[in-house]
């Protein structure tokens, strides 16, 4: 017979209150668990969705998770009953407190992690004992029982939060450092398992036919480099199967080591090399690596046995800053993965300090999807003025229509809200339509599906300068079945004779997996900081609080839009545009939060 034995006590604290654990000498008054249930557990909302279509079973969908309830059942030893009452009035205080304290659980299980309740309510009550009897257990044995019946949140969480921190600011923002690694006109130092290319100014990886278990394709580039005072490797690339882009994820190999290095890119942004170019940015957590290998995944629903995979690789360098194309500094995205199994609340900070303040403006949008800046994917438009002072570094009117072609590849099936910065005092009215074309924007079969609207906006002539939310749309206007080299043309335009607007920016932002917040400020109370919250226990709501040098901390009250971020787990984008600090530091906090123990994230797949 095989016996187990647990060297971790069990432990369960509410507040400053032990209730099953090591006694708290300090205190006058002993308590123990007696009973315990198993603490509930997350249990899906289910939503069944009729169907003329669906004959048998129907559909059915989780719109949510409930709250966990369960009791906990305590007895208090005192010497008297002063100590006792000191004791009933400790956990009276937290039962009715504002703010209740986290229930904090440390399984018996070895290495099993500690992990917070987020108490919502609680339910104090006395236990008597037998019915005309119940003086005895007190009297003889100085003992009351209580039970405490708790309300929680779905998610346990970890007691400590995860701090994100902000991406480095280049300390001289207008002169970046970018040093060039390879610029990928040799095969010299470069490997595969699969078949090496050298094509007009990249480098190719192919394999076709692969096994139905064989998911990921690699590129592996051997070479010292050292980061030296930059921050980031950027690889520029693109992938396909069968003419299918993909995104490449990498990984870094020190000497004589594994891979510690992040799986997945911080950022990405179309390329200057135009096309399906992308510069994919990662941050290495290492000064100086021996190799990089760049991973390929596929995806394993689909039988790609027959079909052949490209990579295309064409430069590799480090830089001190992620670029957003033509957007001067003051657009910064990237992209962080939420650990943890369940969804969680998080405060996001942008902060610049006072050198140079955010500004009057801010956009700050987070989603599964990413925030695709318009500017750089601009086909037409009136005369191009650059301008130091945008957003975007460059402004133009709208005396002719304004024509964005954005690539399908980059856009979700989801609902996108169309945002600019536009310039003008009083009221304009601005048109706005979309529709599906091919690559150099020439007519394809479903090009005469028009999406059109227009809609009447107002500016203060203080700000003539101001974001505005323009239109919400499907993308890609029409679901597009393995076209996706196509593009979709989204135009805005003014009515003739109509008043004097000029475009800064534009932004299309996915609504329906992500949120966006508008700050603006008058000129004359520009913010050195933001803080967007999510809803907390004694503040159920999101609150947004800006800091103004000499003013100190509050709530911003001039909100033009106020999204309701989410942070489910897995890749989260985070996008952000001021008016006047360049690469604004932008970091997050959260609570890692678990269906039932927290524990270590899963390993990550071998490559």
């Amino acid at each position: 017979m095989t016996t187990m034995v647990l060297d971790q006590a069990p432990e369960l604290t509410w507040g400053g209150f032990v209730l099953r654990g090591e006694t708290d000498p300090d205190v006058p008054w002993q308590c123990e668990t007696l009973a315990t249930t198993d603490f509930g557990n997350a249990v899906p909302i289910i939503e069944f969705i009729e169907s003329s279509l669906i004959v048998d079973g129907g559909e059915a969908v989780v719109t949510g998770w409930e709250r966990r309830s369960f009791t906990v059942e305590i007895r208090i030893t005192a010497p008297d009953g002063q100590a006792m009452s000191q004791a009933q009035q400790a956990l009276f205080a937290m039962v009715h407190g504002d703010e209740k304290p986290a229930l904090l659980w440390t399984p018996p299980m070895v290495g099993a992690w500690t992990g917070a309740f987020d108490v919502l309510a609680v339910r104090f009550l006395r236990k008597w004992d037998v019915p005309g009897d119940w003086s005895h257990r007190e009297r003889y044995l100085r003992q009351r029982v209580f039970q405490l019946e708790f309300t929680c949140k779905t998610w346990i969480r970890d007691p400590e939060p995860i701090i994100v921190p902000a991406l480095p600011v280049p300390e001289d923002p207008d002169d970046p450092i970018t040093v060039d690694i390879d610029a990928c006109n040799s095969l010299t130092g470069w490997t595969s398992p699969g078949t090496l290319h050298l094509g007009s100014g990249y480098i190719e990886v192919y394999s076709t036919g692969g096994s139905a278990n064989n998911y990921w394709y690699t590129a592996i580039r051997t070479g010292l480099v050292t980061m030296g005072t930059t921050s980031y490797i950027r690889i520029t690339a693109r992938t396909a199967w069968s003419g299918v882009p993909s995104r490449p994820q990498v990984s870094f190999t020190p000497p004589g080591g594994t891979s510690p290095g992040p799986r997945l890119p911080i950022a990405e942004h179309p390329s200057s090399l135009g096309g399906l170019w992308v510069d994919y940015y990662f941050q290495p957590t290492m000064p100086a690596f021996e190799s990089m290998r760049i991973d390929v995944g596929r995806d394993h629903e689909k039988p790609w046995e027959d079909e052949s995979l490209l990579l295309y690789v064409a430069h590799v360098a480090r830089t001190e800053q992620i670029e957003v194309p033509g957007s001067n500094g003051f657009q910064v995205a990237r992209t962080i993965t939420i650990e943890g199994s369940g969804p969680t609340g998080a405060a996001i900070t942008l902060d610049a300090g006072t050198s140079p303040l955010l500004g009057s403006t801010a956009l700050i949008y987070t989603g599964q999807s990413e925030a695709i800046p318009l500017r750089q994917l601009r086909a037409t438009s009136a005369p191009v003025t650059p301008d130091p002072a945008t957003i975007s570094g460059s402004r133009n009117t709208l005396a002719s229509p304004t024509t964005w072609l954005v690539p399908v590849s980059r856009l979700a099936e989801a609902t996108y809200d169309l945002n600019a910065r536009l310039q003008f005092t009083g009221t304009a009215r601005v048109y706005w339509t979309a529709r599906l074309v091919a690559t150099d924007g020439s007519d394809v079969p479903g090009s005469d599906v028009v999406r059109s609207g227009d809609i009447l906006l107002r500016n203060g002539s203080a700000d003539p300068w101001k974001i505005h939310t323009l239109a919400s749309m499907q993308m890609p206007i029409i679901k597009v079945q393995g076209l996706t080299t196509h593009k979709v043309e989204v135009t805005i335009s003014m009515p003739v004779g109509g008043s004097a607007v000029t475009l800064d920016e534009g932004w299309l932002l996915d609504a329906s997996n992500g949120a966006v917040t508008l700050v603006h400020e008058p000129s004359a109370h520009q913010l050195s900081g933001i803080e967007i919250q999510s809803p907390q226990l004694g503040a159920p709501r999101y609150a947004v609080v800006g800091t103004w040098v000499g003013f100190g901390s509050q709530d911003i009250s001039r909100l033009t839009r106020l999204g309701r971020h989410r942070f489910p787990p897995g890749l989260l984008h985070i996008f952000t545009a001021t008016d006047l600090a360049k690469y604004a530091p932008c970091s997050l906090r959260y609570h890692r939060t678990h269906a039932q123990e927290p524990g270590p994230a899963l390993p990550e797949p071998a490559a």
